[in-house]
């Protein structure tokens, strides 16, 4: 018979301790304590159960876990968070999220990562978007509707609410800002379908050379800045030594006048067509061309006579003291270097007293019409003085000269107008080709197509105003006789020229 006792070992397992009667101390054995250890008279131990090994991908002790899903290696060292593998417990482990993104969380989007605890990292996952909030809830930049993940919510409904939604370009009369030319074309109005796409059948590019207003911007043909680079637009400026710059303008139709005529001698509005391109000087006739031509080398400036010396280089001042005639005897003389038509006829003792025929027919230089004139000093813009609204960013006039003692002054110094053209309004009075009459052709606010003024009368017409006038004088409709007939001259009075394109 013996007894077997069970004391502490140094490594952790069982010391047994065997003992046998009459005999002494027999043997000393360890053993796990996983181990049974019994007391019983003339048997065996029992059997011990396996235990669960966490690395070697078996169950080793049949509970269906192997490794670190067996809760008995829940503390082993090796199936620790961070160990790059999700263990019994982990949500996730490092860069392994078990195939998870936010969206498997609930979320619209983002980034799921893993916390230093192995359990999910959701920061950067955004929130699903509320469709009817008026906030960007998932922070995609778009809010409600216009989210895609509102694509199928019922308080979204589909094209015809006015919103542009996913998949809409635009709604009823909502098109997101966009235009004809953010789309590709000159000009035009971008509309919407029923079916909330873009409706580019008004949009339109401008066609360079069949006088209309393609793209709807006010502006024809070559007179389109879109027509600059067009080959089949055979407009350009052109520089003379004798003309100086003339500047190409294109037929249109614009109106004509400021109201009811007046004191001012405003035209009643009306619709004024020109069909025929022509050149305009883009200044007044400066001295220096003025006196190319032989007859007006030693002129005289009364400007100078009655001391108001033109502020700027004497030479490219605006010619002054000159009579319609002479301006128009000059017109000859430039035609007659370049080879072309005189516009103007002698009359007995008075050189220019008529054209040869229709002034828009003739293909030399010569005095533009009032129509001509105005259509220029527009420019294709609503502005009261030829360029502007403000009188002293365009125009040379009492309040910035006369009154201040600097009187006419060089060419072009002040901005142009769109067109590019100098000096429409204020510097010097410019005689125009018309007869002057306060209602002939005007007073009835009829459409006119061409106009060349009256067939007679006293008075030539001068437009635009000059140095010394007053408000009233130098605004882009405001026209005046001044009482001067063909034959009269003044010191702030001069011209530029005009002529038909061919």
């Amino acid at each position: 018979m013996s007894l077997s006792v069970s004391v502490p070992c140094s490594l952790g397992s069982t010391r047994v301790l065997a003992l046998a009667l009459g005999v002494g101390l027999a043997a000393v054995a360890c053993r796990s304590t996983a181990d049974t250890v019994s007391s019983h008279q003339g048997g065996d131990s029992a059997p011990t159960a396996p235990s669960e090994d966490c690395t070697n991908g078996v169950d080793d002790d049949g509970d269906g876990a192997a490794d670190c899903a067996d809760p008995d290696c829940a503390s082993d060292v090796a199936c620790a968070c961070g160990n790059g593998v999700i263990d019994n417990g982990e949500a996730c482990d490092g860069a392994d999220l078990g195939g998870l993104g936010c969206g498997d969380l609930g979320f619209d989007g983002g980034t799921l990562a893993c916390t230093g605890a192995c359990g999910y990292d959701t920061s950067a996952c955004t929130t699903i978007e509320v469709c009817n909030d008026g906030v960007d809830n998932d922070g995609d930049g778009a809010v409600d509707c216009h989210d895609s993940d509102c694509a199928t919510d019922a308080s979204c409904p589909a094209c015809g609410n006015g919103v542009i939604d996913p998949s809409e370009d635009c709604d009823g009369a909502e098109i997101g800002g966009v235009s004809c030319t953010d789309i590709g074309y000159d000009g035009g109005v971008l509309g919407c379908t029923p079916g909330c796409e873009f409706d580019e059948s008004v949009c339109a590019d401008e066609v360079c050379d069949d006088g209309i207003d393609n793209d709807l911007d006010g502006f024809v043909d070559c007179q389109d800045s879109d027509c600059a680079a067009r080959a089949s637009c055979n407009c350009g400026d052109y520089t003379t030594t004798t003309s100086g710059a003339m500047v190409y303008v294109s037929a249109g139709t614009f109106t004509m006048g400021g109201g009811v005529a007046d004191t001012a001698d405003l035209y009643l509005d009306h619709e004024v067509t020109l069909t025929h391109d022509f050149y305009i000087g883009q200044n007044e006739v400066t001295r220096s061309e003025w006196e190319w031509d032989p007859d007006n080398t030693c002129w005289d400036y009364t400007s100078m006579d009655y001391g108001y010396p033109c502020t700027g280089t004497a030479a490219d001042c605006p010619a002054d003291s000159m009579t319609w005639h002479e301006a128009a005897r000059y017109a000859n003389w430039v035609s007659d270097q370049e080879g072309l038509d005189d516009c103007y006829l002698a009359d007995g003792s008075d050189l220019a007293a008529a054209y040869v025929s229709n002034p828009y027919a003739c293909d030399g230089y010569r005095l533009p019409t009032e129509a001509e004139w105005e259509f220029a000093a527009r420019a294709g813009e609503d502005t009261e003085y030829s360029g502007s609204d403000t009188s002293t960013e365009v125009a040379w006039t009492s309040e910035n000269a006369g009154d201040t003692g600097t009187f006419g002054h060089e060419v072009c110094t002040l901005a142009a107008n769109a067109w590019g053209l100098c000096d429409m309004s204020g510097n010097v009075f410019e005689w125009v080709g018309d007869w002057y009459d306060v209602t002939d052709g005007y007073s009835d606010g009829l459409p006119d197509t061409d106009p060349a003024g009256p067939s007679s009368g006293s008075f030539r017409v001068v437009r635009g105003g000059g140095w010394r006038s007053e408000a009233n004088e130098y605004r882009i409709a405001a026209r005046d006789d001044a009482d001067a007939p063909p034959d009269y001259a003044d010191y702030d009075f001069g011209f530029r020229l005009v002529r038909s394109s061919p």
